[in-house]
């Protein structure tokens, strides 16, 4: 009976390990899978952000693209009510 005892501590510790092991992959893979969708969101906000920006010349010589420096923005009211409306 002495013996069994430290085999079945032993094996009690072993299966602990397992479960801790199991419990940090599943974390690790969590976080993984966040920080995929936080960079997803990321890229989307910021093709957005570019999508507006690449619509008025004014902005994009403030934030220094030198794409429409001879340009300016269409400030009139139709073009007014089409921003509105792309927002």
């Amino acid at each position: 009976m002495n013996k069994l005892t430290p085999i079945a501590a032993l094996l009690a510790v072993s299966l602990s390990g397992c479960e801790i092991l199991s419990q940090s992959n599943t974390q690790q893979v969590t976080a993984e899978v966040q920080q995929s969708e936080s960079e997803k969101a990321n890229a989307l906000f910021d093709a957005i952000f570019m999508e507006g920006v690449m619509r008025s010349p004014i902005y994009q010589t403030y934030l220094g693209i030198k794409d429409d420096y001879d340009k300016w923005d269409d400030m009139s009211e139709a073009n007014t009510l089409k921003e509105l409306a792309h927002n």
